[in-house]
């Protein structure tokens, strides 16, 4: 199983990706978290600087990072799906609803996700919150703001754009939470849905 978490800045991905693993763990699951970016990496490194310079950059060229850095993993990707579960914190979309928010176009970028044929998410869980929220949230953590963080116009229209990825159903049939809700209930609502899908996937 696949199971892919979106949303803004802010919307708790790396947290219910965190008690989603511990759910898995509790039943004797295997379970991998995956990250995206992951800042350790040649092309993770090389978003870190984009994200904190005030040097303009060209919007094709952060997006082909971003897509560098899922690509590589696709293999773990794959072999966490066949042992388990992999646990997707962002995906393919986040690059496209960012990036076409920034001036990308839309339908070149997912043009060149489908060239990649990637693997596809048996869920997407797609975390909403306002533009607000993920300033607040994200402004309380113990580091500085990266360029889209700060920018609640920018967000607004990442937002936009998840919402209409979800009504598309993009690489798969999404299921949009109130990000804003407490963790435990988003958490419940996930697992909610998982448990019942897992079953079926591994009969």
């Amino acid at each position: 199983m696949i199971v892919c978490f979106e949303g803004i800045d802010g919307a708790g991905k790396e947290t219910q990706a965190k008690l989603l693993k511990k759910h898995f763990d509790s039943k004797g699951i295997e379970s991998t978290i995956i990250s995206h970016p992951d800042y350790s990496s040649a092309s993770g490194k090389l978003i870190n600087y984009y994200l904190h310079s005030s040097r303009k950059t060209e919007i094709r060229s952060l997006f082909l990072a971003f897509v560098s850095d899922i690509v590589k993993d696709t293999q773990l990707i794959q072999d966490a799906d066949r042992k388990g579960v992999a646990i997707l914190d962002r995906y393919y979309p986040s690059p496209i609803a960012y990036q076409t928010a920034a001036g990308m176009d839309k339908d070149s970028a997912e043009i060149i996700v489908a060239a990649l044929k990637p693997p596809q998410p048996d869920f997407i869980f797609y975390l909403d919150i306002q533009p607000e929220v993920s300033s607040n949230r994200t402004g309380g953590r113990d580091r500085q703001q990266d360029n889209f963080e700060k920018n609640l116009a920018y967000l607004g229209e990442v937002r936009q754009n998840y919402l209409s990825l979800a009504h598309a159903k993009y690489l798969a049939k999404w299921t949009p939470i109130d990000g804003s809700a407490s963790m435990a209930e988003v958490h419940d609502a996930i697992v909610f849905n998982v448990n019942k899908a897992y079953k079926k996937l591994r009969r």
